[in-house]
């Protein structure tokens, strides 16, 4: 029982649909969330689970736009690869709008 992954499922995508709390507070914990939990190919161990996609079915966020402040921070997750998804829709983030945005602080 104790090689890795006998017990616990090998966990690929994650799935929540409630986060409490006003929109801009949702893309923190959007962010945060992914954060805690994906690691880059090159970074995960034998032992951990590949997750990688995380569905978020938060309808407030359907038309809501990413906060500057998480933003590079989005971007930066699906980059490395993980994959971001609110109400079936592939989070994306622009490099160019990024820099625009960084430009005009």
């Amino acid at each position: 029982m104790d090689e890795p992954g006998l017990f616990v499922p090998r966990l690929k995508v994650l799935e929540l649909s409630t986060i409490e709390s006003s929109s801009d507070m949702q893309w923190n914990a959007v962010a945060a969330i992914v954060a805690s939990l994906y690691r880059a190919d090159r970074q995960v161990l034998p032992h951990r689970r590949p997750l990688k996609t995380f569905r978020f079915n938060l309808e407030e966020l359907r038309d809501t736009p990413i906060p500057t402040g998480n933003r590079r921070k989005i971007y930066e997750l699906t980059q490395a690869g993980a994959e971001i998804v609110v109400d079936d829709e592939v989070v994306m983030v622009s490099e160019s709008n990024l820099e625009k945005e960084e430009e005009e602080k």
